[in-house]
């Protein structure tokens, strides 16, 4: 299993909870979330933010018009999130940083 560990993530959410009035912002790991839950939580979400995984498939279940954060290690490239995205008319950012970890060249 990959390590998907944002160091700073909680800074991050505080960060959005005071940048932006009237926003809830709710943490998830899909892998413990059914699938309906799944579904529901991105039909009415507004931002989408996270890494890039199996997760972000959820993504055909968006309403046009969200914000589609996909965060991703410096220099590995994926396009199959960015196109889904196009695909259903959601607003999509890609965020680069961090270390690509051990499999830095791959």
């Amino acid at each position: 299993k990959l390590n998907r560990n944002m160091v700073n993530e909680n800074d991050l959410i505080k960060s959005i909870e005071r940048s932006i009035q009237n926003i809830y912002v709710r943490r998830v790991e899909l892998e413990s979330v059914p699938m309906n839950e799944q579904i529901e939580l991105f039909q009415t979400s507004d931002i989408i933010i996270g890494m890039h995984g199996a997760g972000m498939a959820n993504l055909i279940w968006a309403r046009s018009g969200t914000t589609v954060i996909e965060i991703f290690p410096k220099t590995k490239r994926r396009y199959s999130f960015r196109r889904i995205s196009a695909l259903v008319g959601l607003r999509y950012i890609e965020y680069r940083g961090g270390s690509d970890g051990r499999d830095e060249d791959k």
